[in-house]
């Protein structure tokens, strides 16, 4: 697997920048996902005027969370949900959006190890607080799969 992970300190004002420095910007990458979505459910789920677009640290958890939050109570079709009742979103509602995770190389480390699996190499432009890291199964280490933890799980092995 190579994965890319970004190791700055969530707590910089460099993490929040990344996303909130140009907020028409911002808009406008939420609406565009937002239409996508409409586009998929077949019906306008996802007007503007409906939902706030939310971004937060949250320092314990090492991420920048992206969210909508519901401004009013928004109903959802049969159609859209694909199954037999629609469903109404209640007015407070939140959707996670995506997150942006920050961790560090020695973190990547350990959530690996503990996933069964070995970094093999990692690679970082000099100043550089992104790495790419070359990861397999550990051969060596005892296999696992916890299906409560979605951030890593392996199985099957």
């Amino acid at each position: 697997i190579l994965a890319g992970m970004d190791g700055h300190d969530v707590t910089s004002p460099k993490v929040w920048d990344a996303y909130h420095a140009h907020p028409d910007l911002f808009e406008t990458f939420f609406h565009k996902g937002l239409e996508r979505a409409n586009a998929l459910l077949g019906e306008a789920v996802f007007k503007p005027q409906d939902w706030e677009i939310c971004g937060e640290i949250e320092e314990d958890e090492g991420r920048h969370r992206f969210f909508l939050k519901a401004n009013r109570d928004v109903a959802v079709s049969a159609a859209a949900t694909g199954g037999d009742a629609g469903l109404v979103l209640q007015q407070g509602t939140e959707l996670d959006w995506f997150d942006a995770h920050k961790r560090p190389q020695w973190m990547v480390r350990e959530m690996c190890a503990a996933a069964g699996l070995e970094i093999v190499k990692s690679w970082a432009i000099e100043g550089s607080e992104m790495r790419q890291y070359l990861i397999r199964l550990d051969t060596g280490a005892e296999q696992s799969s916890d299906s409560d933890d979605s951030a890593i799980s392996v199985s099957g092995v």
